[in-house]
Order: structure tokens, then C-alpha cells, then sequence
């Protein structure tokens, strides 16, 4: 998304922020099982599903058009792979597993240092993006139960900050501290924003009286410039 990717979701269901962010145009999706013509048009195609049937069959229907296709830590059914990434801003490092176990490899390198905490309820906060900033900057997703983990932190002063369309979050915002060991515990509370009341509109007696001035002014100019004539 941060390269402009416009992207189409093709599931049976979303989770509940999913949906809210299909909601205010952040996705598209197709509700249903995957066909061949979900591949149509299509620049660059990922299968990331827990059935390697269902990723066999994305997969050939992506190299029949020529599409690249990525199937998620499955480089046998993929034409191109993604590298693991570590990041250490503002250095970034990949590293290529030959398309198998990229998350394995980014802990096994990373500092032990984690943030963890929990979203809640789930049903609002699952797959809600966690921000966190300071000498590292990174976001991470909580999972279907809102349990989140950020790992590979250097000590030093972090600020969290959860977002997710169309949702609240209390606190906004939490600043923690890392010093040789790992933060658990740091949650937040999520609830549907509450829908926008519109404000009253002007009746049409009050838009004429918001308009006579402007007459007046017309008229006044009108007459002086039939005396100048």
C-alpha cells in the first residue's frame, strides 16, 4: 500500500477491520472461493491461504496470464520470491531463504528485546496495525485474537500507536521504555467510531435572507450606472 498498490482481496470472508477498510475504499474484494478470472488484469498476484490445493490453483492461473506470482513460503509454486527483511532504520537488510521461513530468519536475527500486549475486544481489533516509533520504526499486525508482538527493539523510548479504519483506540498512544528486557502487557481498547451526524441545513427563507444583501448591492449598482448613461 505505501507504493500506491491498488489492491483486490479475494475471500470467502474478512475479519471485522478488513471489512472496515473495504468500507472506506482501502480494498477492494470479491466475497467467494477463488476462480481463474479473480487473475484478470491483475499486474502481480500473492497467495497467502493455508490450503496449498487453493495456492496451486492461484498460482496457475497467474502463470497462464504471465503474471508474477508469489505463494506465500512456497517457492516451489512460485515464480518470483520475497526476501525476508530486517529492518533497522534507516539500514535495511534482506535476506533471500530461498522462499521458505522468512519469519524464522528475521527473529533468529534480531535483538531479544519485544513489545507485546493485546487489542481488544477482538472482534473490533483483530488485524489492527500497531505502530511503533523510536529508534526503530516499524508496524506489525495483532492477530484474529488482537495479540500483538513487536520484536528486534533496541533499548531506548518507543511510542505505540494502534490504528485501524473506522475504529477508536484508548489510550491513543502509549510511550514505553526497553532497557535489556522485553515489554509485555501493553494493550488497548477498540470500539467502532461512532458515524458522523450531519449538521441541519439552511431552510430555503433562510438562504434568501443570506441573499438579499447581495440583490440589494446588484440593484444599487444597476440604477447608478442607468444615471451615468
Amino acid at each position: 500500500m505505501c507504493s500506491g498498490a491498488r489492491v483486490m482481496l479475494v475471500a470467502p470472508e474478512l475479519s471485522a477491520t478488513l471489512r472496515l477498510a473495504v468500507a472506506a475504499g482501502t480494498y477492494r474484494h470479491r466475497e467467494g472461493a477463488f476462480a481463474g478470472p479473480d487473475t484478470e488484469g491483475c499486474t502481480l498476484v500473492i497467495a497467502a491461504t493455508d490450503d496449498r490445493a487453493v495456492n496451486a490453483r492461484v498460482a496457475e492461473a497467474a502463470r497462464a496470464r504471465r503474471i508474477p506470482v508469489n505463494v506465500v513460503d512456497d517457492a516451489e509454486l512460485s515464480t518470483f520470491i520475497v526476501p525476508a527483511i530486517v529492518d533497522r532504520s534507516p539500514v535495511q537488510i534482506a535476506i533471500s531463504t530461498g522462499g521458505r521461513y522468512n519469519i524464522a530468519v528475521v527473529e533468529v536475527l534480531a535483538p531479544p528485546h519485544a513489545i507485546a500486549g493485546r487489542v481488544s475486544p477482538a472482534g473490533i481489533a483483530s488485524h489492527a496495525g500497531i505502530t511503533v516509533s523510536g529508534p526503530v520504526t516499524r508496524t506489525v499486525t495483532a492477530d484474529a485474537t488482537g495479540a500483538y508482538s513487536i520484536p528486534g527493539l533496541p533499548d531506548g523510548d518507543y511510542t505505540l500507536q494502534p490504528s485501524a479504519p473506522g475504529v477508536v483506540f484508548k489510550p491513543e498512544r502509549s510511550r514505553i521504555r526497553v532497557a535489556g528486557a522485553a515489554v509485555a502487557g501493553v494493550d488497548f481498547s477498540a470500539s467502532v467510531r461512532p458515524a458522523a451526524v450531519p449538521g441541519p441545513g439552511l431552510e430555503p427563507w433562510e438562504i434568501g435572507l443570506f441573499a438579499l444583501p447581495f440583490v440589494a448591492l446588484l440593484l444599487l449598482f444597476a440604477r447608478r450606472s442607468l444615471r451615468t448613461k
